[in-house]
C-alpha cells in the first residue's frame, strides 16, 4: 500500500515537473513568436517611417519647385494682365478715333453731295450761259447784217449825192456820217462776234469741265460710301476685339487669383509636407527606441530564464521534494488508520 502511494506521487511529480517543463518551452516559444512579430512589425514601422520622410522630402521638393512655377505663373499672369489692359485701352481708343472718322466721312459725304448738286446745277446754268451765247451770235450776225446793209445803202446814198451835184453835198455828208457808224458797227459787232465766240469756247470748256467734276464728285461720293461701309465694319470689328480684349483682361484677372490661390494651396502643402516629415522623424525615433525597448526586453527575458535554470540546476531537490511529499501523504495515511 505505501509502496503504490509513493509511485502515484513519484508520477505526479513527475507529470507536474512535465508540465511545467511543456508549459515553459511553450512560454519560450511564444516569447519567441511575439519577439520576431515584434521585431517585424518594428521593422516595418521603420520602413514605414522612412518611406514617409523619403515621400515628405519629395512631396516638399515638388511643393518648392511648384511654388516657384505659380510665382513665375504669377509674374507672367499679372504682366499679361496689364498688357491686355493696355491693349484694351488702345483698343478703346482705336475704336473712338474709327468712330471720329466714320462721323467725318459722313460729313465729307454730305459735303460731296451738296457739291455735287452745286455742280450739276452749274452745270445746268454754264449750258443757259452757252445758249444765251450762241443766241448773242445769232444776234451779232443780224447786227454785222444790218450793218452790212447800211453801209451798202450809205455808199448807194452817196453815189445819189455824188450825181445829184452841189444839191446833194448835205445829203452826201449824211450818208458818209451813216457809212462810218456803219463801219464802226461792223468793226464792234466783229469784236462783239469774236467775243462771244471767245465765250462759247469758255462755256464749251467749262461746260466739259463741269462734267467732268460731275463724274469726279460721283465717283468720289461712292468712294466715301465704300469708304464709310468699310469704316463702319471696321468699327464693329475693332468693338468686337474690344470686347475680347475686355474679356481676355478677365480672365487674366480670374488666373491671377486662380494662381494665388494655387499657390497658397502649395504653400500649405508645403507646411503639411514639413509637419509630414517632422511626423515621421519622431515616428522613426520611436520605433527605434521602441525596438531597443523590447530587444532589451527580450534580453532581460532570457536572462531572467536561464538565471531560474541555473538556480534549479545548481539546487536541484526535485527527488528530496517527491520524498518528502510521499513521506508527507503517509503519514497522514497512517494517522487516519
Amino acid at each position: 500500500m505505501c509502496l503504490l502511494a509513493q509511485q502515484q506521487a513519484a508520477r505526479g511529480v513527475a507529470e507536474a515537473a512535465e508540465h511545467r517543463a511543456a508549459a515553459n518551452r511553450n512560454m519560450e516559444h511564444a516569447v519567441e513568436e511575439f519577439r520576431r512579430a515584434a521585431e517585424g512589425l518594428l521593422g516595418k514601422v521603420g520602413e514605414n517611417a522612412d518611406t514617409m520622410k523619403h515621400t515628405a522630402s519629395a512631396l516638399t521638393n515638388i511643393s518648392a519647385q511648384a511654388t516657384q512655377q505659380a510665382e513665375a505663373a504669377a509674374d507672367a499672369s499679372g504682366r499679361t494682365a496689364s498688357n491686355v489692359q493696355t491693349v484694351a485701352a488702345a483698343a478703346e481708343e482705336l475704336a473712338g478715333s474709327i468712330q471720329e472718322i466714320g462721323r467725318q466721312i459722313e460729313r465729307s459725304n454730305a459735303t460731296v453731295r451738296s457739291a455735287n448738286t452745286t455742280t450739276a446745277r452749274s452745270e445746268s446754268e454754264i449750258e443757259g450761259l452757252a445758249q444765251a451765247a450762241q443766241s448773242i451770235s445769232s444776234v451779232v450776225d443780224l447786227i454785222q447784217a444790218i450793218a452790212a446793209q447800211t453801209n451798202l445803202l450809205a455808199l448807194n446814198a452817196t453815189i445819189e449825192a455824188a450825181r445829184a451835184g452841189e444839191a446833194g453835198r448835205g445829203f452826201a455828208v449824211v450818208a458818209q456820217e451813216v457809212k462810218s457808224l456803219a463801219e464802226q458797227t461792223a468793226r464792234a459787232t466783229q469784236e462783239i462776234a469774236q467775243h462771244v465766240q471767245g465765250i462759247q469756247t469758255s462755256t464749251g470748256n467749262a461746260v466739259a469741265s463741269v462734267k467732268q467734276v460731275g463724274v469726279a464728285m460721283r465717283e468720289i461720293d461712292e468712294v466715301t460710301g465704300a469708304i464709310a461701309s468699310a469704316v463702319e465694319q471696321q468699327g464693329a470689328a475693332t468693338r468686337e476685339i474690344s470686347e475680347n480684349v475686355q474679356m481676355a483682361a478677365s480672365g487674366s484677372h480670374t488666373l491671377a487669383s486662380s494662381i494665388a490661390t494655387v499657390s497658397e494651396a502649395i504653400r500649405q502643402t508645403n507646411r503639411s509636407a514639413d509637419q509630414v516629415s517632422n511626423s515621421s522623424a519622431q515616428v522613426s525615433q520611436a520605433a527605434e527606441r521602441l525596438a531597443e525597448e523590447v530587444r532589451s526586453f527580450f534580453v532581460k527575458l532570457r536572462t531572467g530564464a536561464l538565471d531560474r535554470r541555473k538556480q534549479d540546476g545548481a539546487g536541484y531537490r526535485g527527488p528530496e521534494r517527491r520524498q518528502n511529499y510521499i513521506a508527507g501523504v503517509t503519514g497522514k495515511r497512517k494517522s487516519v488508520a
